[in-house]
C-alpha cells in the first residue's frame, strides 16, 4: 500500500484541537446544567430543553466534539478505527437515547 508524504500541519491540528475542546465543553455545560437554549430551524425558533432531554443532548454533543479528534491518529489504519468506533458509540448512544 503506497502511503502519501503528507503530513497534517501542526496548526490545523491545533485548530482540530481546539474545535473538539469546544464541542466537549458545551456538551459538557449542557449536560452538568440540564438546560439547551432555544435553536433556530428552518420551522422557526424551537424551544429549550431542559432536564433528561437536555442531557441527552449534552452526551450527543459530546461524542460528536470527539470526532476532529480523528487528525490525531498517526496512520490510516488507527483514523479508520477511531473513526469506526467513534460512529458505532455515537449511533449506539443514539439508539439507546431514544428507546430506553
Amino acid at each position: 500500500m503506497k502511503e502519501s508524504g503528507k503530513k497534517i500541519p501542526r496548526s490545523a491540528k491545533i485548530l482540530f484541537g481546539l474545535m473538539s475542546f469546544v464541542f466537549v465543553s458545551v456538551g459538557a455545560l449542557t449536560f452538568l446544567t440540564e438546560y439547551s437554549p432555544q435553536r433556530s430551524t428552518r420551522f422557526g425558533l424551537a424551544g429549550p430543553f431542559y432536564g433528561p432531554e437536555a442531557q441527552e443532548i449534552g452526551i450527543l454533543t459530546m461524542m460528536i466534539g470527539l470526532m476532529p479528534l480523528i487528525v490525531f491518529a498517526r496512520t490510516a489504519r488507527q483514523a479508520a478505527t477511531l473513526g469506526a468506533l467513534l460512529i458505532f458509540g455515537f449511533i449506539a448512544t443514539l439508539f439507546y437515547l431514544i428507546y430506553f
